[in-house]
């Protein structure tokens, strides 16, 4: 497994209420069975289609992934805009496994846009290939690399790494962390640093 040198989360890293659930204070369109992004439970999206996509309706879009198969949400302002959507229907039985692989792709793809500052954005749940890291500096691997255990909260015996994850408006330091990764983020994290040793 790669190194993590100052290196470790994923959605599962976070609040489960912060990954499916955001504050909304719009009322725009709640009075219409309307979609966001109404293929989003049967194509995988692109950047193209959240390309004009505000950042309120990024976390809209994402909720409504989890509304269409009947999630209740805890805050009054998504119950509120939900229950007004004609598709909605509430379903006390909700569970993860509802959700098909598309649609989980799909909301960690959206939840990746409304998380600035990642330089590759999508390596919690993408295989990244050559060319995908092809362009990245030594320095901008490491970050790269590092970043994948840094969205688990991972805390870096670094100084230096420690100080630039502490930036990020999306870094939370979780010392209950144990290190563990999926599949694909172990794949990354070794593509990555197979990367730098060829670069060194």
């Amino acid at each position: 497994m790669a190194s993590t040198d100052g290196v470790v989360e994923p959605v599962s890293g976070e609040d489960v209420e912060q990954v499916k659930e955001v504050d909304l204070s719009t009322d725009s369109d709640s009075d219409s069975g309307n979609y966001i992004l109404s293929e989003s439970e049967y194509k995988r999206l692109t950047e193209s289609d959240l390309a004009d996509l505000s950042l309120e309706d990024l976390r809209l879009a994402r909720n409504e992934l989890y509304a269409r198969h009947g999630y209740i949400f805890k805050s009054e302002d998504l119950n509120s805009y939900f229950k007004q959507k004609s598709w909605y229907h509430s379903d006390p039985s909700f569970a993860e496994s509802a959700l098909s692989e598309t649609e989980k792709y799909n909301a960690k793809f959206i939840l990746s846009k409304e998380r600035p500052g990642f330089i590759l954005s999508e390596s919690e749940y993408k295989r990244l290939t050559e060319s995908d890291i092809a362009d990245l500096s030594l320095e901008d691997l490491r970050l790269a690399r590092n970043e994948i255990y840094a969205r688990h909260g991972y805390i870096f015996k670094s100084e230096e790494l420690n100080s630039y994850f502490k930036q990020k408006s999306w870094y939370n330091p979780d010392t209950s962390f144990d290190g563990s990764l999926s599949e694909i983020e172990k794949s990354n994290a070794e593509l990555i640093q197979s990367r730098e040793r060829s670069l060194q």
